[in-house]
């Protein structure tokens, strides 16, 4: 009976083996580098152009104050602007909640068209930025524009809630010929 363990075949086993255990320690080298590549890419800060923001009018800010999921992505997305891109990968999921409970609870005085068509493109770009920043890859130029569209969505929503109490076109007519009136008593009194 031969032996089924000969020194030759004892011998390749053996390298093959010494061959395959090299090879685990490259990849987990390789993946190690990785993982710092990515950490390191993610400790950077984000660095956003300047835009204008969207100031909510005295009347609008009284009643977004009531507003509390508003306020509290409005809270969420200042305390992005200014952090890292991992504090934006962790919390993007939870500024696409915030998104979607805006939607859920919008007050009366601002149920219309217009405004719900915002919280959607909102919603959008927040699940958008979700999506980016779950990817293995983190690609910090797709986050930085992503969170560049939920701040312009965000800044577009604002615009529309001041619309809601601009004053009608007949208000704004009689508010002119109120003052033009008010202009010319005090030309005839001089």
């Amino acid at each position: 009976m031969k032996r089924i363990f000969s020194l030759p075949f004892l011998l390749i086993f053996s390298v093959l083996i010494g061959l395959i255990s090299c090879q685990n320690k490259s990849d987990k080298s390789k993946e190690n580098s990785f993982l710092e590549k990515q950490t390191n890419i993610l400790q950077k800060d984000i660095i956003l152009p300047t835009s204008t923001q969207v100031k909510l009018s005295k009347k609008t800010q009284d009643t977004a104050n009531t507003w509390a999921d508003f306020k509290t992505f409005e809270n969420e997305l200042e305390n992005l602007k200014s952090s890292h891109y991992q504090d934006l990968v962790e919390n993007a999921t939870n500024l696409a909640n915030i998104a979607k409970q805006l939607n859920d609870s919008v007050p009366l005085v601002f149920k219309e068209n217009a405004i719900a068509a915002r919280l959607n493109v909102l919603y959008t770009h927040t699940k958008m930025l979700e999506q980016v920043s779950q990817r293995q890859v983190k690609d910090t130029t797709l986050l930085k524009n992503n969170l560049e569209k939920v701040i312009i969505a965000f800044n577009n929503l604002k615009t529309q809630l001041n619309e809601v109490f601009l004053p009608s076109i007949e208000e704004f007519e009689a508010e002119l010929l109120e003052s033009i009136k008010s202009k010319d008593s005090v030309a005839t009194k001089e």
